[in-house]
């Protein structure tokens, strides 16, 4: 396994363990109902956490080659392996066009 996949890994566990906790420390700083200065401290918090436990830290990548520039959300594959795909006819739901 490449070191990109390990630490790939590494930043999805870490965003799984710490996910609870950073939505509810956002939705605490987003209640204008509570005091001006409880709402800083949980901004406090919030920022003190590690930046790896964030989910933008997280990149989506190729589930066949590994590339992370290029993946269509949809089938978690790169541009170039789902022209390769489409081409072949393997993927589902989907068709070769032709005009």
């Amino acid at each position: 396994m490449a070191n990109f996949e390990q630490k790939d890994q590494q930043k999805r566990q870490s965003v799984h363990r710490f996910e609870v906790q950073r939505q509810l420390l956002k939705a605490l700083i987003k209640n204008h109902t509570l005091p001006a200065s409880l709402r800083y401290e949980y901004m406090l918090k919030l920022n003190s956490l590690a930046k790896k436990t964030s989910r933008v830290q997280v990149v989506n990548r190729c589930v066949l080659s590994g590339r992370s520039r290029g993946v269509l959300k949809q089938f978690r594959l790169s541009r170039i392996w789902v022209r390769q795909l489409l081409a072949k006819g393997q993927l589902q739901g989907t068709k070769k066009s032709s005009w």
